[in-house]
């Protein structure tokens, strides 16, 4: 009698740890990671900056937090990636440029929510995994169980490693953007309820090519003095219609013609804001179902992008540059039960996304990560934020010129130090102010000696002191050299 009460007690207080267990899970809040590719944070709507056309993301913002200097530790997909979902700067996890594989041995937001309990899953672009988009085994998934990883730019015909199959899978006729949303909400729909952390990447604004970019080009880009087609920024029909006569589209004050041959760059217009409007309705798709599935108050949702787009600003286009069209994104966090809505003015980079997504479910933020954790102040407790951002650039790919600048930005100024191949940049003597607020197209340089010595010198130092914090190299190594590459694909972790 006594052994058969004991056994039924064990039973009891095994079924009641199980319950504890479930209810813990269930009660903690859920990630949703949307993240675009090259959408600059001008290109929102409700910032009455771009004529664009968002207003789901308009509607999502009066119930979010925004960051109104956001910007990308490093604006270029795969570093500003790496910075994201391991919460480190580039001389921290070592992928200084494109085509440079992040180490497993690096621990992402993946990794940690897997070991949390949660359901993971990754659909989208990557650009994470070294030389081209290409299939990734399981050991180099950083803990997303749920896999569909997208193969190159071609979001009319794009193809798509499922799962474990090792060919990649081709959705033709359709467009990237309603593919991968209709993928996330069949995922979010198939596991009932359990507590999940999923990233949804879109390839587009950016460039592409493939169908439907036969009469596409980028601005800039030629081949023997003739503009080169096949290769631009498209949207589908329905979208690009929202952007008619686009010569006469509101442009920003510092828009020039591009490049040496003095492309104009206005008539690209309606394919990016045509992708930004497609991808803004997708969003809306996945927060209403959220909504109806009463799984959005105990959801954090974070919609950003890893770097901006020039679009013909300074005559340049596309990113990789220290001006605001290119280091500013688009970023706002909502999670209802715990952030109120509202707008956070100091600078909030890529490098402290994931420790403060962590911060906010509640999760410890491994002390591996050199980003800050903004959760307190999102809900509403005192916290001093820190003033300043720092950014920077190597290399666009292994072998290619060394591109290499370092900058501080804050909410008023970006201060940089740059090789002085810039010069056409207006770069005198390796460094260079701007006083965004008096100045926001960074329209006019200042330098020593023109009134600002004494924030030059302080920029000055708060950027040394970040070089030496990191072990970064820049100035013995990069600084007033040769543009020769200074790194190569073998100075990261490959293990």
């Amino acid at each position: 009698m006594n052994k058969t009460i004991t056994i039924i007690a064990v039973l009891m207080l095994m079924i009641s740890a199980e319950v504890l267990c479930a209810q813990h899970r269930n009660d903690r809040p859920n990630i949703l990671f949307v993240i675009s590719d090259q959408w600059r944070r001008q290109a929102l709507g409700f910032t009455n900056q771009d004529p664009v056309i968002t207003p789901h993301l308009d509607r999502f913002a009066q119930e979010a937090v925004y960051f109104e200097h956001a910007v990308t530790n490093r604006p270029i997909c795969a570093p500003s990636r790496a910075t994201i979902f391991t919460g480190q700067y580039p001389q921290t996890h070592g992928v200084f440029g494109n085509k440079v594989r992040l180490s497993t041995q690096s621990l992402t937001l993946g990794d940690i929510a897997k070991a949390e309990g949660y359901h993971t899953a990754y659909i989208g672009k990557l650009h994470l995994d070294g030389q081209d988009e290409r299939f990734v085994p399981k050991e180099r998934r950083h803990g997303f169980d749920y896999w569909i990883t997208s193969r190159h730019h071609v979001p009319f015909n794009q193809g798509y490693y499922i799962q474990n199959r090792t060919e990649a899978q081709v959705i033709k006729d359709t467009w990237e953007p309603d593919w991968i949303t209709d993928q996330s909400i069949h995922y979010l729909d198939s596991i009932k309820g359990e507590p999940f952390c999923m990233v949804v990447s879109y390839g587009p604004p950016h460039t592409g090519g493939g169908k439907g970019f036969e009469d596409r080009n980028q601005p800039g880009k030629r081949f023997k003095g003739k503009i080169k087609y096949g290769y631009g920024y498209a949207a589908p029909e329905k979208w690009e219609k929202l952007y008619p006569n686009p010569k006469n589209l509101h442009r920003r004050e510092n828009v020039r013609p591009v490049g040496k041959v003095k492309d104009e760059s206005w008539p690209i217009l309606p394919g990016y804001f045509g992708a930004i409007s497609s991808i803004d309705e997708n969003f809306g798709r996945m927060v209403s179902f959220l909504k109806a599935h009463d799984l959005f108050d105990n959801t954090i949702i974070i919609f950003t992008s890893d770097h901006g787009e020039m679009l013909g600003s300074h005559g340049r286009m596309t990113k990789g540059i220290w001006y605001e069209e290119s280091l500013g994104i688009p970023c706002l966090i909502s999670y209802k039960d715990k952030v109120q809505s509202g707008v956070i003015s100091n600078p909030f980079a890529t490098v402290d996304m994931t420790p403060t997504l962590l911060g906010l479910a509640g999760i410890e933020i491994p002390a591996s990560m050199d980003g800050g954790n903004f959760a307190p102040a999102l809900m509403g407790k005192a916290q001093e934020l820190p003033d300043t951002a720092f950014c920077s650039f190597d290399q666009g790919t292994p072998s290619e010129r060394d591109r290499a600048w370092r900058a501080v930005y804050t909410a008023r100024y970006t201060y940089v130090l740059a090789k002085e191949l810039y010069k056409a940049d207006k770069v005198i003597n390796g460094a260079v102010l701007y006083d965004r607020q008096k100045d926001p197209y960074q329209l006019s340089p200042i330098y020593t000696g023109m009134g600002y010595d004494a924030e030059i010198k302080e920029l000055h130092q708060a950027l040394l002191n970040h070089l030496e914090d990191t072990n970064d190299p820049f100035i013995d190594l990069q600084w007033k050299t040769d543009n020769k590459p200074k790194y190569t694909y073998s100075d990261v972790l490959m293990k």
